[in-house]
């Protein structure tokens, strides 16, 4: 296998730009692109998630406002462990890891409440 090169650097140092920070290895350049969208793309479903959950209890909470109750309390009991679970983490962290829980429970809350409200602002 003479001549053939197979793509890999070797025995080279390669610096890449990460942020405001150079990281300089040996080896293939550092790939970036394929991650960020695999995070990106999991922030996005866990916002759809969130966001169907507040319609979902909206509309039950519009037709059914007795039988509402009961999902939104487990929803809400779902994303308070999710907060309190962040919260344990030390420092300003914890702040930051419980506060999108906290959010999400609160406009759950919210979304049943409208529903309801709007459901006994009817004529009939």
């Amino acid at each position: 296998m003479s001549g053939h090169c197979d793509g890999a650097e070797t025995g080279v140092l390669s610096v890449a730009r990460v942020g405001r920070r150079e990281r300089v290895g040996t080896g293939q350049a550092v790939r970036r692109g394929k991650q960020h969208a695999a995070d990106s793309w999991e922030f996005l479903m866990v916002i759809a998630v969130v966001i169907g959950a507040c319609v979902v209890l909206a509309v039950l909470a519009f037709f059914l406002p007795r039988l509402s109750r009961h999902p939104q309390n487990g929803a809400q009991r779902g994303l308070g462990a999710g907060s309190r679970a962040g919260s344990k983490a030390p420092g300003p962290l914890g702040k930051l890891l419980s506060k999108p829980f906290s959010s999400s429970s609160r406009a759950v809350g919210r979304s049943g409440s409208a529903g309801r409200r709007a459901r006994g602002r009817l004529p009939f």
